[in-house]
């Protein structure tokens, strides 16, 4: 019955007569159109198609029309996604410029700097060249490439110190304070004996708000410099007032507006001393600088003799003792007094000046009826910090005991 019928549709031209034994096997119908045989086949869901419903898919392959559909969501899925990626790389790329300093444009100096970054490139250790570019590059105040420059050089070639002269001034610049304190560490365990570097390890430590280390470094300074210090002195000035303790600044000032009096008189040294003393209950000028030995305005209580009670003490005591009937002899008129004085060295292992070279020391004037005075003083040489320890005691006795 089967094939009669077959044979009455290829008769009538509904069904096409097979070309080969073969093609029964490989003729189907198209899945959309029942009236179509075809050969072909969906890559994807295997579906029979026909020429009208052939596509081409993302990968070059025979699709039908609903996995064609299906492909193009998700490609414009994937498309839409990475735009959105692309414009997120864009937008932070962006970003990341406008955060960047803008480039320094050179001036007169751009050819010798094209010059010498040329010259380092071929040869990264040449001291020479490296020290002329950074110099050349803080005068066009590029002190962000000046530091990228000196750490690249200190990171692969043997130490050139000078180079931290011109690192140090840049991080100064930027506020790197802890960088430009490293730098002037460095120039310091280079050379210790040069004041300018503790100077310079000082100003940074203050900037980062290190007073007690600032202090110390100054001090240091101040000490190396002599009777020329000027601007280390007035630095250390500064830093006493600012940390409410002007007596101390006094004689310092002082030091200031005797030796160096020209200069002194340039950024008026001599007013700021005269307002340290009549606004302050600090010792005349006279009293924290002596020039003769003698004290101004004493009051007739002042103990003509200072009585140790120890005869056979220390050398620091001894000290003491004379400078007080030195300083007083000509306007002390009380009865001797009997006292004690300790110095000792206080314990810095946990503070700032741990890894400054300097020690702290502390100092106790106490005698019989009159209320103790004490001070404290920095110093890496013990018989330093107690010649500045004496005449801190004997001015807080002047002042304590006339009730000034």
């Amino acid at each position: 019955m089967r094939s009669r019928l077959r044979h009455v549709l290829i008769d009538a031209g509904r069904m096409p007569e097979p070309t080969s034994s073969a093609a029964p096997s490989s003729v189907r119908v198209c899945y959309r159109h029942l009236d179509t045989t075809t050969g072909h086949s969906c890559a994807q869901c295997r579906r029979p198609i026909c020429n009208a419903c052939l596509g081409v898919g993302t990968d070059m392959r025979p699709t039908c029309p609903a996995c064609a559909d299906s492909q193009g969501r998700r490609s414009q899925a994937v498309m839409i996604a990475a735009a959105a990626a692309v414009a997120v790389v864009v937008a932070g790329i962006g970003t990341f410029i406008a955060m960047q300093p803008a480039p320094v444009p050179y001036g007169e100096h751009r050819l010798e700097i094209e010059r010498l970054s040329a010259r380092i490139a071929a040869s990264p250790c040449e001291g020479q060249s490296t020290l002329e570019l950074v110099d050349l590059l803080n005068k066009e105040r590029d002190f962000p490439r000046t530091v990228v420059v000196v750490d690249a050089f200190r990171a692969a070639c043997k130490p050139v110190p000078r180079l931290y002269w011109s690192s140090y001034a840049a991080k100064m610049q930027v506020q790197d304070f802890a960088g430009a304190v490293a730098d002037a560490t460095l120039l310091i365990a280079d050379n210790g004996s040069d004041g300018d570097f503790w100077w310079w390890r000082a100003k940074a430590r203050r900037a980062s708000g290190d007073l007690l280390g600032a202090e110390a470094d100054l001090l240091r300074a101040h000490e190396l410099h002599g009777d020329t210090s000027f601007w280390t002195a007035l630095d250390l000035a500064s830093l006493l007032e600012e940390q409410h303790r002007p007596c101390d600044a006094v004689p310092i000032l002082a030091l200031v507006h005797r030796n160096s009096s020209a200069e002194a008189a340039k950024v008026d040294v001599g007013a700021r001393l005269s307002r340290l003393i009549h606004e302050t209950p600090c010792a005349d000028i006279t009293a924290a600088m002596p020039k003769r030995g003698d004290v101004a305005a004493p009051c007739s209580t002042l103990p003509s003799q200072l009585q140790i009670s120890d005869e056979l003490g220390s050398g620091f005591e001894f000290s003491l003792k004379n400078t007080w009937a030195a300083r007083t002899m000509t306007v002390a008129t009380g009865e001797p007094a009997v006292c004690r004085a300790e110095f000792e060295k206080l314990d810095i292992s946990n503070t700032a000046l741990a890894d400054t070279g300097m020690q702290s020391w502390a100092a106790r004037l106490a005698c019989v009826g009159r209320g103790s005075v004490t001070a404290q003083a920095l110093g890496a040489v013990p018989l330093k910090a107690q010649e500045e320890l004496v005449v801190k005691l004997v001015d807080a006795g002047v002042r304590q005991w006339c009730g000034r």
